[in-house]
């Protein structure tokens, strides 16, 4: 559950919200091999009602050229991997979020273009007992110039 709105608030009001958030991030990289992740919590209070939320959320990711795993390896290509959770409300129990994403990209002329795949797991929990779960597939090619 999101927070309510307020319809006797209008939207040019400030205070509507008030929020502290807090967020952490790092990213490595070292001879083929990449990890990036990042952590967030955020505390929303309706300034008019006092509803509060508690958003946490963050993913960790790596990806790694597949010639660093095994020499024979295509040197265009990159293996990757992510795992992201979000709990939209702490406040309420059992409602959680969760993406699991498996991935290749090949790269042309350099870095300037990349033709990537991926296909994603979707995890949903709600209070309410319902539980689904989605499968996606992606396919994405990048320029750069």
């Amino acid at each position: 559950p999101g927070l309510p709105d307020d319809d006797e608030v209008q939207p040019q009001s400030a205070d509507r919200f008030r929020t502290q958030h807090a967020a952490a991030d790092v990213v490595v990289k070292w001879r083929g091999v990449s990890v990036q992740g990042e952590l967030h919590r955020k505390h929303v209070q309706v300034t008019r009602t006092g509803v509060e939320r508690t958003v946490v959320g963050g993913y960790v990711m790596a990806g790694v050229l597949a010639s660093t795993l095994w020499a024979r390896a295509p040197r265009p290509l990159e293996l990757s991997a992510r795992l992201a959770l979000v709990d939209p409300a702490r406040e309420v129990a059992d409602n959680q979020q969760q993406e699991m994403v498996a991935g290749g990209s090949w790269y042309f002329d350099g870095h300037r273009s990349r033709l990537g795949v991926d296909v994603t797991r979707l995890r949903y929990r709600t209070p309410t007992g319902t539980r689904s779960t989605d499968l996606r597939t992606r396919v994405q090619w990048e320029f750069t110039f």
